[in-house]
């Protein structure tokens, strides 16, 4: 029998994928309810789970060290055979076949969980999630961002840790985060927060990827309406700065040249002095003396400028003016 790629998907998933799901999910399901259920559960979190005042008493008494210990302790592997560890692989498989409800019941449940026991890293990964269910269901987008919004604040805190990788690892969970908080909020037509949010979310990146996020941040506000170009075109100057810090001078250009076709002669004189001079310097770093020169000549026309700057674009101008343009002529 000749099956199409789709029947043959439909059916592999009908009869051994799904089963083999709900088999793993009845599972799971039997050691969560022995671990959590009724008074021997709840006897074990009076006395086990620390209290409010027994918590800030622990944080009043440790020194700043211990403090960076415990936050650097905070990204690690759940034990496999715990209870939590169970919860959030069900949860994953209930999202997976498409029953958010029973993934969000446990969810929250375990939010509470890792959240007394000060597990933040992972208590971030379940608001995500939290979020993630509640965009796949029917529940209400705003409850989906506040889910999102507290897995991104949690992940920015951890962000501080002195060693790289996890470091690293809670600056890329925490630019996740902020990404889908933005395309969320750009699906409702709420440019101006998404922008603010991706705006955030570039302060702990590397140059090359703040600047994309600057850049990204940029074109949201350009969507609002009305369109807020006077900021939009303040955060193409800091892209420009980004990129051109991470050596990428040509994307550094292209921000610039953006800029300059926006603003036009609009009276943002700092501005447009900044960016003429970064693209006179780029076009005589690459032999273009012709349109260095013009970049330069258009300085004169900003208003209210130091003599200092204005001495100094003199002199470029004299210097490109003597060394290049007769060449050019000729």
């Amino acid at each position: 029998i000749h099956e199409t790629p789709q029947s043959f998907i439909q059916s592999l998933a009908a009869k051994s994928l799904i089963p083999h799901i709900e088999d793993l999910i009845r599972k799971l399901e039997l050691v969560i309810g022995a671990s959590r259920r009724g008074l021997k559960n709840q006897l074990k979190s009076f006395l086990f789970r620390r209290t409010p005042s027994q918590a800030s008493d622990i944080n009043a008494q440790s020194s700043g060290k211990n403090s960076e210990k415990h936050r650097d302790d905070q990204i690690r592997e759940l034990d496999s055979r715990s209870v939590e560890a169970a919860m959030r692989e069900q949860s994953d498989l209930c999202i997976m076949i498409g029953d958010s409800e029973t993934a969000v019941s446990t969810l929250k449940l375990l939010s509470s969980d890792l959240k007394s026991d000060r597990l933040h890293f992972h208590y971030a990964s379940c608001q995500e999630c939290l979020g993630a269910a509640h965009t796949m269901s029917n529940y209400s987008n705003v409850e989906a961002l506040g889910y999102f919004r507290e897995a991104f604040h949690k992940y920015s805190q951890l962000a501080d840790t002195k060693e790289e990788w996890k470091r690293s690892l809670s600056v890329m969970y925490s630019t996740r985060a902020a990404l889908t908080i933005a395309r969320l909020l750009n699906s409702l037509g709420k440019f101006k927060e998404a922008s603010l949010i991706v705006m955030k979310s570039h302060f702990q990146e590397d140059n090359l990827r703040a600047a994309f996020l600057l850049e990204y941040a940029a074109f949201l506000l350009k969507s609002n309406d009305p369109p807020k170009l006077r900021k939009h075109g303040f955060y193409l100057v800091l892209a420009a700065l980004r990129y051109g810090q991470a050596g990428r001078y040509k994307l550094a250009a292209h921000s610039h040249q953006h800029i300059i076709s926006l603003y036009g002669r609009s009276g943002w004189d700092t501005i447009e002095e900044h960016v003429r001079e970064a693209l006179g310097k780029n076009c005589e770093e690459s032999g273009r003396y012709q349109d260095a020169f013009d970049h330069y000549l258009s300085i004169l026309g900003c208003n209210n400028l130091p003599s200092q700057l204005q001495d100094l674009h003199l002199s470029q101008i004299r210097k490109i003016y003597d060394t290049h343009i007769p060449n050019l002529v000729s």
